[in-house]
């Protein structure tokens, strides 16, 4: 009784044995319906939470509105007070949270989309400055320059329009976007 129960076993086992290295055909498999193809076409929607970072050069903000209001005081002419050193930088960083919405076209394997996205942050640097100095100028004539200026920039939302092709390989799609 146990070698007839372990020969039921062994051919049992042998009739789902399959090599891993033969092709379908070889192994069996006469069916001849092509692979599934994933289909990538049509709209989308989703969210999207962000964290940006930005460095704020504020150092030659004020030097064009200052030369245009000293423009004919006697002081700009001679020491140049509008180039004066007034603003540094500002470096930023806040979360952003937004959303987005496309729609693909698909012929075959070649896809080509479209997507707009956008998001709602805070991103805010500012910079102030202020210099004074003194001057023997005309001769024997004492004067003081003082200049102060401050700068800001706030980004709070943001958004892209992006055109996406790419070729799908099944159930993976490697695609370029421009925008």
């Amino acid at each position: 009784m146990r070698r007839a129960l372990l020969a039921i076993a062994m051919f049992g086992m042998a009739a789902h044995a399959q090599a891993a290295d033969m092709p379908d055909f070889l192994r069996g498999s006469l069916s001849s319906s092509p692979a599934p193809t994933v289909n990538w076409a049509g709209f989308y929607i989703g969210g999207q939470a962000a964290y940006g970072v930005a460095d704020m050069d504020f150092t030659n903000s004020s030097q064009d509105l200052l030369a245009k209001l000293l423009n004919n005081v006697d002081l700009q002419q001679q020491f140049n007070i509008s180039q004066w050193p007034l603003n540094g930088t500002s470096h930023a960083r806040n979360s952003a949270f937004g959303g987005y919405l496309g729609y693909n076209l698909q012929w075959t394997d070649v896809l080509v989309g479209v997507e707009l996205s956008y998001a709602h942050g805070n991103l805010l640097g500012s910079s102030s400055g202020s210099q004074t100095r003194s001057f023997n100028f005309p001769t024997n004539y004492f004067s003081t320059a003082t200049a102060s200026s401050s700068s800001s920039m706030n980004v709070t939302d943001f958004g892209s329009l992006r055109v996406r092709a790419g070729y799908a390989f099944s159930s993976f799609l490697p695609y370029a976007f421009a925008g």
